[in-house]
């Protein structure tokens, strides 16, 4: 066995030439393992088979024994590639990893004897050692020895350095192609958690994701809603699934894993300084990572938790958490979300009931109300039949007088009845030609002569519900017509172009209204004339603001006083559907 020692001695050595420095057959000998070691350095294998093979080459021609150490990822010497020949003399391990040492240490070479040791050395960094040892009958390595394996050494460091390069690179664009996949799915999870409304589904869909994304073995999300706590378990067997289940009452924002400021993550719970409280999964045992990230809503309270187990040690990184912490984010919103739908969908119910109930209100109220009206009519009719002749022209006017009222009270309650329907039809939207639809309005109104209406021939035609729009125009045509005094009278329908919609207008040269009043004339039961002189409910404008707005336009006036008025509107290219116009078309 070929011993030595790294003695004072051996530091003052300086190896013995024993051979001539002239060797044609050496030197040639020397020239082909150069020529074989650039070839095989050149080839395609992954640098350890490479390394491995060069041992190969090495042994016999360079010596008897060879190894090659590298700097691993901490800084440390590995061995990665040794050779020897058959009944071979070899070192101690402990005296050729003393002797790489000292190479890496100082970065020049060094050697005993028969023992040579080389830095592979590049661009002033040591990457590794080259080590050849010579058996105990063979000779002593002297400085052309030296000096060939120091050009063999620099050859081997600029291979092992490009390989160190490629296999870095190849791990970060490995880690880039990894952390784009990560984010994409977390992108799509984002999306898909965005398009659900049910928060049982969300849950799932969460606790899902949370162990796809970091490859747990066991995952659970919870949240609250309603004092309860909904929670999903993935990766469970059925009696962990049944011990989470009987304590599931520890699900609260209180619990120890989940009343965090921050993101916890333990690499082995098995070796943590202090007992760590897992929660509803400590009965898990086979649980070594541990991953817990609370789940913060809208005001910053925490809303629910997700926890993760890995039975292996180490199982989440810095970037495991990071995605969960996204997770998190995307979590909050759906989950406020969902559970904002589902108070919307609530209320929406409610209101809809409320509607109804009101409907049915205002409809059995208006027939109550209607039959004594008609009872007073008829009873005024009776009176003047039956006295003929022996009324007197004043009663003749009282009657009259009476029948009027009778009229006016029920033209009001007709009136509140349709401002309570107005903006909650169910009519389906269609093709409206508006050009067409004036026409139509003006032919129910039946003006009198001496009246004239222009119609704008370019008015547009809208998908939109049919019965709403005809509705305003008939009340701002026939508001035109109602409150002109004149004989000759004219009214100007049509419309302009807007963003996301057409602007309407129904322009009369009547008396016109003051400023002070331009808002108050759209109030319920507000007229600006003597009920007796001009008969009218002061329910039409009302209407027409009530319509316009349900469908998402706006109503007003430009007018001055003895200039006429313009009424305006506006009417969007697609106004929204109604709800029961919606519910009507489920039930079909």
């Amino acid at each position: 066995m070929l011993t030595g020692h790294l003695d004072d001695e051996e530091a003052k050595r300086g190896p013995p030439d024993r051979r001539p420095r002239i060797d044609p057959q050496r030197d040639r000998a020397r020239l082909s393992v150069l020529a074989e070691v650039s070839t095989l350095l050149a080839s395609s294998d992954d640098h350890v088979t490479i390394l491995t093979k060069l041992t190969e080459l090495a042994v016999p021609l360079l010596g008897d024994w060879c190894s090659v150490h590298v700097v691993s990822a901490k800084g440390e010497l590995q061995r990665i590639a040794v050779r020897q020949a058959p009944n071979a003399t070899v070192p101690e391990d402990e005296l050729v990893l003393r002797i790489a040492a000292r190479v890496f240490s100082r970065g020049t070479s060094d050697w005993i004897e028969r023992i040579v040791s080389v830095p592979l050395n590049i661009r002033g960094r040591v990457t590794g050692v080259l080590t050849l040892c010579r058996g105990e009958t063979g000779e002593a390595y002297d400085h052309e020895d030296i000096a060939f394996a120091e050009e063999l050494a620099r050859r081997v460091a600029m291979y092992v350095d490009n390989a160190m390069l490629l296999r870095e690179v190849q791990l970060r664009e490995a880690a880039l192609r990894n952390e784009a996949i990560r984010l994409e799915t977390l992108n799509r999870i984002g999306q898909e958690l965005a398009a659900i409304h049910d928060l049982d589904e969300v849950v799932k869909r969460v606790c899902d994701a949370a162990t796809t994304l970091t490859g747990a073995e066991i995952g659970l999300y919870f949240t609250y809603a309603d004092g309860e706590a909904k929670y999903a378990v993935c990766g469970a067997t059925f009696d962990e699934a049944e011990a989470i289940a009987k304590r599931r009452g520890e699900l609260t924002s209180t619990s120890p894993a989940f009343a965090l400021q921050r993101a916890l993550r333990m690499d082995d719970v098995r070796r943590a300084a202090a007992a760590t409280n897992l929660g509803v999964l400590s009965h898990v045992t086979r649980i070594r990572s541990y991953l817990a990230v609370p789940v913060r809503g809208r005001s910053g309270d925490v809303i629910g938790g997700i926890a993760l187990g890995h039975s292996r040690a180490s199982a989440f990184d810095i970037r495991a958490e990071q995605l969960v912490l996204g997770l998190a984010s995307l979590t909050a919103t759906a989950t406020d979300s969902a559970r904002l739908f589902r108070e919307a969908r609530e209320l929406i119910t409610a209101l809809e009931k409320s509607n109804h109930d009101l409907d049915q209100f205002a409809y059995v109220t208006s027939h109550d109300l209607r039959a004594p009206l008609r009872g007073i009519a008829n009873l005024g009719g009776w009176i003047e039949e039956d006295l003929g002749e022996k009324l007197s022209d004043k009663s003749r006017e009282y009657l009259h007088l009476l029948r009027g009222r009778v009229r006016r009270l029920e033209d009001l309650i007709q009136g509140v009845l349709d401002y309570s329907r107005a903006g909650r039809v169910s009519d389906a939207p269609t093709g409206v030609n508006v050009h067409a639809l004036v026409h139509e309005v003006v032919e129910l109104i039946a003006p009198p002569a001496g009246v004239m209406i222009e119609i704008d021939p370019s008015l547009p035609t809208l998908s939109t519900t049919r019965v709403p729009l005809q509705q305003v125009f008939m009340n701002l045509v026939g508001n035109a017509l109602k409150y002109n005094p004149n004989a000759q009278r004219r009214v100007q329908v049509g419309a302009e172009p807007v963003r996301d919609g057409w602007e309407f207008f129904v322009r009369d040269d009547g008396p016109g209204i003051a400023k002070r009043y331009h808002e108050q004339i759209w109030g319920l039961f507000q007229t600006l004339h003597s009920r007796d002189r001009i008969e009218s409910t002061g329910m039409g404008l009302a209407i027409v603001r009530k319509i316009v707005e349900a469908h998402g336009g706006r109503a007003w006036i430009d007018s001055e006083e003895g200039k006429g008025a313009t009424f305006r509107f506006t009417w969007p290219k697609d106004p929204p559907r109604s709800r029961s116009w919606d519910r009507h078309m489920r039930k079909r």
